[in-house]
Order: C-alpha cells, then structure tokens, then sequence
C-alpha cells in the first residue's frame, strides 16, 4: 500500500522538527554546563588576581622598608667612617706625645723612684696602643664580601683581639657562627635579570633569616666595643702623660 505523497511529507516535517526540538534542548543543557564551568573559573581568577595584587603590594611595602632600612645603615657607616678617621687622628697625636714624653721621662728617670713607676705605667698604657692601632686598621677596613675572605678576615682578627683582650674573643666567635647563615642567604640572591617577585621574596627572606640578621648585628656590636676599648686605652695613656709631666 502507498502512502500519498503529502503524508511523507508530513511525516518527516514532523521527525525533523521533533529532532530539531530534542537536538536544541540538549544543546541548551550542555551549554549551561559549560557556562556555568567558566563562570566558575572566572570567579576562581578573579580571586587568584586579587590574592596575587595583594601580594604584590606587600612585597613592594617590604622592599621600601629595607631600601629606608639600608639608608639608615649606610648613614650609620658614614659615621662611623668619620669617627675612626677621628681616632686615628688622636692616636697619633697622642703617639707623638708618648715619644716625647718617653724621651723626657729617660733623662729624669734617675731622679725619682716616683717617675720610673709612672714611666712604667705609661710605656704598659704604649703597648696596648701598638695593638689599638692595628685594630684601628682592621675596623677601617670593609668586611670582605665573599665567605672564605670573611671568615679569613674574622678569622685574622679573632687573633688579633685575643692579644688586646680575651674577653672580646666571644664577640669574633658569634660573627664566625652566624657568618655561614647570612653567606647562605647572599649567594640565594637572584639574577640580574630575575623578576620583581624573585628579588621581593629574596629580601623578604632576609627579614624572616634570624641568623643571618645576627651576622651583621653581631659584627656592629663588635665595632662598638672596641672602639669603646680603643677609647679607654687611650685614656689611660692621657692619664699617664699627665702622671709623667
């Protein structure tokens, strides 16, 4: 039996509008899902960004404080600076003085059994300024950059403090037990051409680096010391001269 030409017809306008309609509410799905999938992720960007901005903003507060931080230090050196070409002005002068004082002192040391003890004092109070000077010298001089020169260089001046006065030598030996700490964190620094964010967390690392940050305290307080001992050497010097004219 056939079918009248008008039925197919309508028969397949019908399947294909029924396809159509089942083909666009899938689609509709589908496309929901993934609508809401990006949205997802869209939002999870956004609050990366934010998180990341955030970031950014307190490396960046970090980085000025070390950089006020710095000036500060390097103010503090200028100081420094000036005051050790001021004692070393004073040294000598007061070198000079002890020459001409140990010259006058030999021609009267027969006179007076008073003199020779003064004399005494004063020529113990010459040695220790031997010494001073040396110390002087090394405090002038810039702390080497690279491990093994420091270590060398405390090294040579442990030595050196223990013949002026071996209660300073635990100071040398807190700068050797944290010096390796601070040489770690220096040689992690990143290259020249490392991002802000590199260089941000490598000077922020300094802050949280405990030891390291006792390099550098420990060699200040180390400084300060032995200026204080030079100081109080060359007082004692003063007092003898005048003991002696």
């Amino acid at each position: 039996m056939r079918y009248p030409k008008e039925v197919i017809y309508a028969v397949l306008v019908v399947a294909a509008i029924i396809c159509f309609i089942i083909g666009y509410s899938l689609g509709q799905a589908y496309t929901a899902q993934e609508i809401k999938a990006y949205q997802a992720e869209i939002s999870l960007l956004k609050r990366r960004n934010l998180s990341l901005e955030d970031r950014v903003k307190e490396l960046e507060e970090e980085l000025m404080g070390l950089k006020s931080e710095n000036l500060k230090l390097s103010g503090t050196g200028e100081a420094l600076r000036s005051r050790i070409g001021e004692l070393t002005s004073r040294l000598e002068k007061v070198v000079r003085e002890l020459e001409e004082a140990k010259r006058a002192a030999e021609e009267e040391r027969a006179h007076s059994a008073e003199l020779e003890d003064k004399l005494s004092k004063l020529s113990k109070a010459a040695e220790k300024l031997k010494d001073d000077k040396e110390l002087l010298v090394t405090l002038r001089a810039g702390v080497p950059e690279t491990r093994d020169e420091a270590e060398r260089f405390w090294n040579d001046t442990r030595e050196l403090v223990e013949r002026i006065d071996p209660n300073m030598v635990p100071m040398i030996d807190r700068i050797l037990y944290y010096l390796d700490s601070y040489f770690d964190w220096v040689e992690a620094a990143p290259s020249e051409n490392a991002t802000r964010e590199a260089i941000c967390d490598w000077l922020l690392n300094y802050s949280r680096n405990f030891e390291a940050q006792q390099y550098g305290r420990a060699i200040a307080e180390f400084r300060s010391a032995a200026y204080n001992l030079i100081i109080s050497h060359l007082n004692e010097v003063l007092i003898a001269l005048e003991e002696v004219r």
